[in-house]
């Protein structure tokens, strides 16, 4: 019986044939074993092309995959060496084509796409390619930020609005199209597209984890109490700056030139190619995305230790930024430096003590802030904060071993911020921490008047807290043998001497303080380097609230002498090289 069911070759090409007009499947078409019988196709195919937006550049081998609106991952393709790409969605979908230059997994552009109303077996479009390209990626964006109820009405619309010559949409796709083929050509492998920044992240936040690496810690109030539960932690690239968006886009639209130090390799090229549209692009980045592009980066700690996770882009320094859930003014924050591709930075904890060095240090010092950072955490590290109660009301604070501290000035100045921040927090005091542990190292105490201008903080209240700390760090100061004016307006260089062109260090290198003209001194200088070419200069009477300049001369036989020009912040050892030339 199975014999006489089988076709000949000439019936079985007529039924093929017959299949394909009706936009059936038959299983023996294929070429392949199985039963020969007919199979109704399941999806409608989409024809596409991927192109970096300028003449006759198509990008080879682009991997492009589908994702509903819902964020649900589909089908998966990749395109020939002409950039077209054949990829099988289910019939009454809507979402997002995602495609990326081979080697590339952030520099994605994308298009809308929809499949509603649509019969498997079907091929879309009809007749072309669906475009995948900068300008399509800026469309998409404008559908995935507004959310219409008619997506397909809102693509077909803008493609009409562009054809017409909008010029909002003009200047930002005009702008998007310059910036893409740069990006690729260096091998920048950045978020391009905002909505695939968001995808898998619930209600915007970014936590989890990144196969680009990024930055964890925990956030804690650095004494007995911590940690700090739900902390909200963001990314931003300025300690009081807006919070970081990825995307490339967000960072182009909202200046009109690229700004961001991960991609300052293209941006000459890019802001030349972009001059005198600045205007353009910021008041059409204002129309077509009145509340922005994108989400921020941002998370919330989690877990018995508070710990959070964020993507920080490769290549980028910032700070983390972290609150208690309801106290927006009680703001800790830690300095990050650019971290390498696909690094994952450790132990970036987020305490009173870190926001010392943010709020002081990085935020008045420009130069070599990693370097500086690691000497500040080495003269703290080790530190304890002891906390006294009394039936759940914090009393007082101590300051524990002391002995293995690296530098005890240093440290007091960590363990007064801790004693302030500890004290709103478990106050539940809703005060601008910030602006008060800035005020509390050009004071050495805490000035009450400054918290009762919160809103929420009484006077009585505010000179509670001041008596509270002010008692536990003067004492602390009085157990170490610590001045705490002197302390506050104390920094110190760490200098290293080495000779030019063969960079050995160089020992025996005598070191001054050129005059600076103010009450600023060195108290140790001249000093001269030890065998390994290192020397701690400490300087007195240093500014508080402010950079200063100052210059040292370096001298040694048989070498000429140099002088070099630093700047210096209070509380930190900044580090100084310094090369003596034949």
């Amino acid at each position: 019986m199975r014999d006489r069911m089988k076709l000949s070759r000439s019936s079985k090409v007529l039924l093929c044939s017959l299949a394909g007009i009706l936009g059936l499947a038959l299983g023996s078409c294929s070429g392949g074993g199985g039963s020969g019988g007919l199979q109704r196709p399941t999806t409608v195919t989409m024809v596409g092309t991927v192109d970096d937006g300028t003449s006759l550049s198509p990008i080879g081998h682009a991997i492009c995959h589908f994702v509903q609106s819902d964020g649900t991952q589909g089908a998966e393709a990749r395109a020939d060496g002409s950039g077209v790409f054949r990829i099988q969605v289910s019939p009454g979908l809507q979402g997002f084509l995602h495609c990326t230059p081979p080697g590339f997994l952030q520099l994605v552009l994308s298009t809308f796409v929809s499949t509603v109303g649509r019969r498997a077996g079907e091929t879309i479009p009809a007749t072309g390619y669906e475009e995948v390209s900068p300008r399509t990626t800026v469309m998409a964006t404008v559908i995935a930020q507004e959310q219409p109820v008619d997506p397909q009405a809102r693509k077909d619309a803008l493609f009409a609005a562009l054809a017409r010559g909008d010029p909002a949409l003009t200047a930002l796709v005009e702008a998007a199209v310059i910036l893409f083929l740069p990006l690729q050509e260096a091998g920048l492998d950045v978020v391009f597209d905002a909505s695939t920044a968001d995808e898998g992240s619930a209600g915007g936040d970014s936590g989890g984890n990144s196969a680009d690496g990024g930055a964890e810690g925990a956030v804690g109030d650095g004494a007995e109490v911590s940690p700090i539960p739900n902390a909200r932690c963001a990314f931003a690239l300025q300690l009081q700056g807006d919070v970081f968006v990825p995307s490339v886009l967000s960072d182009l639209f909202t200046h009109g030139r690229v700004t961001r130090p991960d991609v300052q390799g293209i941006a000459g090229q890019v802001n030349q190619a972009l001059a005198g549209r600045a205007t353009a692009i910021t008041t059409a980045f204002a129309t077509l995305f009145p509340t922005g592009l994108g989400s921020p980066l941002q998370t919330v700690a989690t877990g018995a230790d508070a710990r959070y996770f964020l993507p920080v882009p490769a290549g980028v320094p910032g700070f983390v930024r972290c609150t208690p859930p309801d106290r927006a003014q009680l703001v800790l924050a830690t300095f990050v430096r650019a971290r390498q591709a696909g690094e994952v930075l450790t132990e970036q904890d987020v305490t009173p003590a870190t926001t010392v060095f943010s709020a002081h240090i990085a935020t008045l010092l420009a130069a070599d802030l990693p370097t500086t950072e690691d000497n500040y955490v080495a003269d703290i590290a080790g530190l304890h904060v002891g906390v006294m109660q009394t039936n759940g009301d914090i009393t007082g604070f101590t300051m524990e071993n002391v002995a293995n501290l690296r530098d005890v000035g240093v440290s007091w100045v960590a363990f007064a911020a801790t004693s302030l921040y500890t004290t709103l927090w478990k106050r539940a005091l809703n005060a601008d921490y910030l602006s008060a542990v800035q005020g509390l190292i050009v004071q050495a105490n805490v000035d009450p008047t400054p918290l009762a201008a919160n809103p929420g903080v009484s006077p009585q209240q505010a000179e509670a807290v001041a008596a509270t700390v002010n008692d536990a760090i003067n004492a602390a100061a009085q157990q170490v043998g610590a001045n705490p004016q002197m302390v506050v307006s104390t920094a110190h260089l760490d200098v290293r001497v080495q000779a030019q062109g063969s960079g050995t260090s160089l020992p025996g290198v005598t070191l001054a303080l050129l005059e600076t003209g103010s009450l600023l001194q060195c108290v140790n200088c001249p000093a001269r380097t030890n065998q390994d070419g290192e020397a701690t200069l400490t300087l007195v009477g240093v500014p508080r609230d402010r950079a200063t300049a100052v210059t040292l001369s370096a001298s040694l036989a048989g070498l000429q002498d140099t002088t070099v020009t630093t700047a210096i912040v209070t509380v930190a050892k900044v580090p100084v090289h310094i090369t003596l030339p034949r």
